[in-house]
């Protein structure tokens, strides 16, 4: 990611690592040690979209200002009422695929993590 900044344009002396961190609480911790160690207020907080409320959450709990900046939104085809669908595409509409058990499970995974966060105290 850092190297995707960098040639986006984002100075290599502005782009400051946690390679340590395994959880976003850890993270979290590490960047507010970071921010105090180099005298830092605010950072620019980019993780995914669906990632972000827990992240966001737990920054804050942490007393970082961050300033959200998600990423990769999951959008949904157009509702099946908006045009006239033949049956065939109404049943594949409705067979479970690999990509929509993907989004499901990274849903499930960010409704478990908001849950274990708040029982924890990190939100």
């Amino acid at each position: 990611m850092a190297e995707i900044a960098e040639y986006l344009g984002v100075p290599r002396a502005a782009i400051i690592q946690d390679p340590n961190s395994l959880n976003t609480h850890e993270n979290a911790v590490n960047v507010r040690q970071i921010m105090d160690e180099r005298g830092i207020s605010r950072v620019l907080l980019v993780t995914s979209a669906m990632h972000m409320p827990r992240a966001l959450g737990t920054f804050e709990k942490e007393g970082i200002d961050a300033t959200p900046a998600p990423t990769d939104f999951l959008t949904t085809k157009p509702a099946l009422h908006e045009r006239k669908l033949t049956i065939g595409e109404i049943l594949l509409n409705i067979i479970p695929d690999v990509h929509r058990i993907a989004k499901t499970t990274k849903a499930l995974k960010e409704y478990t993590g908001l849950v274990i966060y708040r029982l924890r105290g990190w939100l």
